[in-house]
């Protein structure tokens, strides 16, 4: 029986440079389904190693993550805002292959699903 070589990569490093954004970064939304665009950074590849990867996302509405939706990592996701008009905020957390948790990234969007009401004009002179 032949010995079969393999090189494997200690990831001890959490993923980097995690990103959230709200639909493609606008102040506003009229809609409580918004539209988010995710990254991170993990290990870059080595040549003949098996480097851990990005794994999973971890999605919630507030900072201590109560309550969270753990995902499948994807560069894009369709999330529902809390209820009420307001300013929401979205929290990412990435985790790779080897369990290392990103620090947390958030975005904020204005969810503002009322028209203007009585519009008034006035002409002076």
């Amino acid at each position: 029986m032949t010995p079969e070589a393999t090189t494997d990569v200690l990831d001890r490093v959490a993923p980097t440079a995690p990103s959230v954004v709200i639909e493609t970064g606008a102040a506003y939304t009229r809609t409580a389904t918004a539209g988010l665009t995710l990254s991170a950074a993990d290990l870059p590849p080595i040549a003949g190693a098996a480097v851990a990867g990005l794994a999973k996302m971890e999605l919630a509405d507030n900072s201590a993550f109560a309550g969270a939706v753990l995902l499948d990592y994807n560069l894009a996701h369709t999330w529902s805002l809390s209820a009420g008009d307001g300013l929401k905020a979205v929290y990412a957390r990435f985790h790779d292959r080897a369990g290392n948790v990103s620090p947390a990234a958030v975005a904020l969007v204005t969810l503002d699903t009322l028209a203007p009401q009585a519009p008034s004009l006035a002409l002076s002179g």
